[in-house]
């Protein structure tokens, strides 16, 4: 019976992780630590965020988004470039990091003619 091999991300997760007496801020994680919803209230209260942040955080739907992000917050990434060219068209917002080099490596190399090299330790579902 052949083992499987403990992937390199879930023994790097378990040694970082802060319940598991690892570090309480691991900038070199890809996700991000779970909030309770009043964690993340009582934090934007403590920032001094207006009311209408939270309101809208609690009136916010959970409905899926359009593939590519919904067009205002396409508009808001928009705006912080200072070029007439860039517009919420020309932004796509992806759920993931996997997600976003998943589409950059098919429009780049899509028809399967093209190579790419990828580093090692990273995320295993970008190599072959």
């Amino acid at each position: 019976v052949m083992s499987l091999k403990v992937p390199w991300s879930k023994r790097h997760k378990l040694v970082t992780k802060a319940s598991a007496g690892g570090l309480s801020y691991s900038l070199s994680n890809s996700f991000a630590q779970p909030l309770t919803s009043k964690e993340l209230l009582d934090i934007t209260r403590q920032r001094g965020d207006s009311q209408y942040i939270i309101d809208e955080y609690l009136n916010h739907s959970l409905h899926y988004t359009p593939n590519g992000g919904s067009r205002d917050l396409r508009a808001e990434v928009a705006n912080h470039y200072e070029s007439s060219e860039i517009s919420a068209s020309n932004v796509i917002i992806c759920p993931g990091a996997q997600v976003a080099l998943a589409t950059v490596m098919h429009t780049i190399i899509g028809d399967g003619k093209g190579d790419a090299i990828t580093f090692r330790p990273g995320y295993q579902s970008v190599s072959k």
